[in-house]
């Protein structure tokens, strides 16, 4: 299949477009700057003005590029003018360019906060940031885009995803264990949902071929859940640390949290946000092609020589 990939350069573009051509896809790999071999250097996402000739006998649009939370601006303007109005004239761009399937890397953040039960894709939702907000807006537009029939889209919500080259979240944690610091961890039994960056590009690819994901919303993981503790546990196994954890009730890791002014950082350790991924299991006979173990170790090993 002829496809094109936004954001192509990114953390989990490289590897997808590696599994495309891999399977035999023809692949047009369009980044902002900096293009390197087999990629196409387009600038601004909002300054294109040739999405025609880029479009001009694809099938596909994997749609990734996006302003990520990480990058932290100072409103939520920005992101409503990269991640929603950017894929508005996107999708026009690609229906009037004959382009049959596209497929949107939305985020599991629009479900908001934390969660005991596993969220749903029929929740009633409330994204809690704005990097959520304009994700959903960006899944609204989609939906209502797709009723007449000019596209079919698939929407995918992934949670935290990690692999060896994971920047945020994931490298501050197991920079944290590869310093051998004590955590006052022990307490937490909370549950998380993560998927692995292979992991993900495989749902992706696999979307391509599946009619009966058109037009469907669905929540993506490694359908294996951990708690912080069990994701410490393996981060030192991979990285060759002892894991050094120790009690401290919750509460007061909060309270510590808030008055350090880590209140956000913290709920991400401590809180719960499990996925339903039932309707991706229902939809598709699919197994994730890196068992958990095995993701974590080669997401954590390479690190072993950096930090």
């Amino acid at each position: 299949m002829k496809v094109v990939v936004t954001g192509a350069n990114g953390f989990i573009g490289t590897p997808l477009c590696a599994l495309l051509r891999a399977r035999g896809h023809s692949v047009k790999a369009l980044v902002r700057g900096n293009a390197q071999r087999d990629q196409i250097a387009v600038g601004d996402i909002n300054s294109i003005n040739h999405w025609d000739e880029l479009f001009c006998n694809q099938e596909a649009v994997i749609h990734l590029a996006a302003l990520v939370h990480e990058q932290k601006p100072s409103t939520g303007t920005s992101y409503d003018k990269v991640n929603t109005n950017a894929v508005e004239t996107l999708m026009q761009a690609a229906s009037q360019a004959g382009v049959q399937r596209l497929i949107f890397l939305s985020t599991a953040a629009v479900y908001g906060g934390h969660s005991l039960s596993p969220h749903r894709e029929t929740d009633v939702i409330m994204p809690a940031t704005d990097y959520g907000r304009s994700k959903l807006k960006a899944e609204r537009l989609m939906s209502e885009f797709c009723k007449s029939g000019q596209l079919t889209s698939t929407m995918l919500r992934p949670p935290m995803v990690y692999g060896p080259n994971a920047k945020g979240n994931f490298k501050a944690l197991v920079k944290l264990v590869d310093s051998g610091m004590p955590l006052p961890l022990a307490s937490i039994a909370n549950r998380r949902s993560f998927i692995y960056v292979e992991n993900l590009a495989d749902i992706i690819e696999t979307c391509l071929h599946q009619r009966v994901m058109e037009n469907e919303i669905f929540n993506v993981s490694d359908l294996h859940d951990l708690s912080t503790t069990q994701l410490i546990g393996m981060i030192a196994k991979y990285l060759g640390r002892k894991e050094k954890l120790f009690y401290l009730p919750t509460g007061l890791l909060r309270v510590m949290a808030t008055i350090l002014g880590q209140r956000t950082t913290a709920s991400r350790l401590l809180d719960s946000f499990p996925l339903d991924c039932t309707r991706l299991t229902t939809h598709l006979d699919w197994t994730p092609p890196f068992s958990v173990e095995q993701a974590i170790e080669r997401s954590v090993t390479p690190y072993r020589n950096r930090l």
